[in-house]
C-alpha cells in the first residue's frame, strides 16, 4: 500500500524534474482545479435551477387552468428540466473519487482518470441532457404563445444556433481539460506501474 508522501518523495528523488513534463504535484494541482471549477458550475446551475423550476412550475398551472395545453406541456418540460440538471451534475460530482489514506495512490489515480473520462462523456453528451430539453421546451413555448410566425421562426433558429454554440464550447472543455487530465493521470499511472512493478 502506498501513500501519497512517500510515492512523491520517491518520485523527486528517482527522476530528474527537468525531464519530466508532468509530475504528481501538478496531476494533483489540476485535479484540484478541476473540482474547484465544478464545484462552481454546479453552484451556478443550482442556483439558476431554483429560480427557474418554480418560475415554470407556476406558468405550467397557469396554462392549465387556462386550457392551454400546449404552453402547459413546454412548461412543465422546463420545470422538470430545470430541477434535473442540478441532480444530474450532482450525481456527476459525486462520482469523483475522495482521496483516502488508506488507499493506494495507483488505485486513487485509476478512480480519478475514470471520473475525469466521465465528467469529460458528460460535456460531449451535453446535447441529450441539458440543451434539447431546454430547446424543445423555450422554443415550443414560444411557439405556443405565438404560433409558427416569421419571430417565432427566427427565435428557433437562434436558440438552435446558441445551442450549438454552447455544445462546441463544452465539448472543446472536455477535451482539453478533462480528456487531457485523464491523460496527464494514465502518465502518471504507467510511470507508478513500472517503478512499482504493479
Amino acid at each position: 500500500m502506498m501513500d501519497w508522501k512517500r510515492i512523491q518523495q520517491q518520485w523527486q528523488t528517482s527522476h530528474d524534474a527537468t525531464s519530466v513534463g508532468d509530475t504528481l504535484v501538478e496531476v494533483r494541482q489540476r485535479d484540484r482545479t478541476l473540482r474547484r471549477q465544478l464545484q462552481r458550475r454546479d453552484r451556478l446551475e443550482t442556483g439558476v435551477a431554483l429560480v427557474l423550476a418554480p418560475v415554470f412550475a407556476f406558468a405550467a398551472w397557469r396554462a392549465g387552468g387556462r386550457a392551454a395545453w400546449d404552453a402547459m406541456f413546454f412548461s412543465m418540460l422546463l420545470a422538470l428540466w430545470a430541477a434535473y440538471v442540478p441532480w444530474h451534475l450532482w450525481h456527476a460530482r459525486r462520482s469523483l473519487p475522495v482521496p483516502r489514506h488508506e488507499l493506494a495512490l495507483i488505485d486513487y489515480l485509476r478512480q480519478e482518470r475514470a471520473a475525469m473520462l466521465a465528467q469529460a462523456r458528460m460535456l460531449e453528451r451535453i446535447w441529450v441532457w441539458y440543451l434539447a430539453p431546454c430547446a424543445i421546451g423555450v422554443i415550443g413555448l414560444n411557439f405556443s404563445a405565438l404560433g409558427p410566425t416569421p419571430s417565432a421562426l427566427l427565435y428557433a433558429a437562434i436558440v438552435l444556433a446558441f445551442c450549438l454554440l454552447l455544445a462546441r464550447l463544452n465539448q472543446h472543455v472536455a477535451r482539453t481539460r478533462f480528456l487531457a487530465h485523464a491523460a496527464q493521470i494514465e502518465r502518471q499511472i504507467s510511470r507508478l506501474t513500472l517503478e512499482s512493478g504493479q
